[in-house]
C-alpha cells in the first residue's frame, strides 16, 4: 500500500543521527554499511525506504519517521549515545605555515620539525 512519506537524503539522515546520538559511530558510514548489512548498533539497523534518481545515479532516501524510530531505539539501549558538545582545542598555529608544518601531538605540544630531513630532502630532487 503506498501512503505519503516525509523522506530525506543519506547525508541528512547521518546528520541528524550525529546531533541527537553523538560521535559514537561515523554516521554516514554506519548507514552505507547497514544498506550492504555489515553494521548493526546493539542489533538495530537502519535501511533506506527508496531510491531517488539524482544525475546518473540511485540514492538512498530514508523516512523521517523510520530515523526518528531509529534514534528513539538508541537512545534506550546504548548508554554512551545523545548530543555531545563539540570539543574545541586552542593551539598556537602559525598560519603562514601550510597546514602539514604545523603539527601536534594530543597534549597540544607542536613537534619540533626535523631540520635535517628537509635539507635531506631538498637535495635529493
Amino acid at each position: 500500500m503506498r501512503t505519503d512519506t516525509t523522506t530525506i537524503p543519506a547525508q541528512e539522515a547521518a546528520y541528524l543521527l550525529r546531533l541527537k546520538l553523538g560521535p559514537i559511530r561515523a554516521w554516514s558510514d554506519f548507514l552505507a554499511d547497514c544498506i550492504r548489512g555489515r553494521a548493526s548498533l546493539r542489533g538495530l539497523t537502519l535501511t533506506p525506504c527508496l531510491r531517488i534518481k539524482n544525475g546518473g545515479t540511485f540514492r538512498p532516501m530514508y523516512a523521517l519517521e523510520d530515523v526518528e524510530a531509529f534514534i528513539a531505539e538508541v537512545l534506550k539501549t546504548e548508554p554512551s549515545a545523545g548530543p555531545t558538545a563539540i570539543k574545541a582545542n586552542t593551539l598556537s598555529v602559525d598560519r603562514r605555515q601550510h597546514w602539514r608544518l604545523n603539527k601536534f601531538d594530543q597534549q597540544g605540544t607542536m613537534l619540533r620539525r626535523i631540520e635535517a630531513h628537509s635539507r635531506m630532502r631538498a637535495t635529493a630532487h
